[in-house]
């Protein structure tokens, strides 16, 4: 039985430079990175806010998963 494994990323210069995925799939289970508040462009967002940074962090987990 072949099991299904599917890297994620979020299209950062970072992920391909240091070859990093924000997550894996593995079957039905997701596996995550530590996330970083920082938007489509690579700019981290809520310096100081805690807020903030907890809101965008969440965003990008549900586009990794």
């Amino acid at each position: 039985m072949a099991i299904s494994k599917d890297a994620k990323s979020l299209g950062m210069p970072w992920e391909k430079e240091y070859g990093y995925s924000q997550g894996v799939k593995v079957g039905d289970t997701s596996y995550l990175t530590g996330q970083v508040s920082h938007d489509d462009e690579g700019n981290v967002l809520g310096i100081g806010n805690m807020e903030v940074q907890l809101r965008q962090s969440y965003v990008n987990v549900e586009k990794v998963c």
